[in-house]
């Protein structure tokens, strides 16, 4: 009985214990900076710098691009070391609950007469409400400087938080375009 209990507590002591797997790494926080300049809603050149960060504090990669309303560009992947390109386009839509104005009485259709009155709304009088639609992978998000429409989160991913649009600035010699900034977070 001795040599019984020797070999059971031999073998009890061989047990090895193992810890779970590691948990898989958590995703980055990616950043796009963005910065659009454009003259106004008949504008066909839209110019946008942009910033890309990793979840560092410098960028990776700058760059520019110059695209018309709703024509998507992709950053590509070589510029960002990301699985997948991060799609960026600058739209002509209005965010949700945004309402167009009532066109100035010279672009209403029709003449309007003695006491006829002609509501043509007009979309491009809110173009500074206009969406920029970003998308990596399967995740899609809007971006407007009316982003309490979207009840955007800033301390939840995906987010853009946007600044207001500048419209009076010089370079130094000439008035610079229209623009506006935001940064886009999304987990990558």
């Amino acid at each position: 009985m001795g040599e019984e209990k020797a070999a059971s507590m031999s073998s009890t002591a061989q047990t090895t214990h193992t810890e779970p797997p590691p948990p898989p790494p958590s995703p980055k926080t990616c950043n796009l900076h963005l910065h659009e300049y454009v003259e106004g809603p008949e504008d066909k050149s839209i110019e946008v710098d942009y910033d890309f960060y990793d979840g560092g504090d410098k960028p990776k990669h700058s760059g520019h691009f110059t695209k018309d309303w709703n024509q998507e560009y992709l950053v590509p992947t070589s510029e960002t070391g990301l699985a997948l390109p991060i799609s960026v386009t600058v739209t002509n839509e209005l965010p949700p609950g945004a309402v167009d104005q009532e066109c100035p009485s010279s672009e209403r259709e029709g003449g309007g007469g003695i006491g006829k009155k002609n509501k043509k709304r007009c979309a491009h009088t809110q173009w500074k409400s206009w969406v920029i639609h970003l998308k990596y992978g399967e995740t899609v998000w809007p971006s407007s400087h009316v982003s309490n429409l979207y009840k955007q989160d800033p301390n939840k991913l995906p987010n853009c938080q946007v600044g207001g649009w500048a419209e009076n600035d010089w370079d130094g010699n000439n008035k610079v375009n229209p623009h506006w900034q935001m940064d886009c977070r999304f987990a990558c």
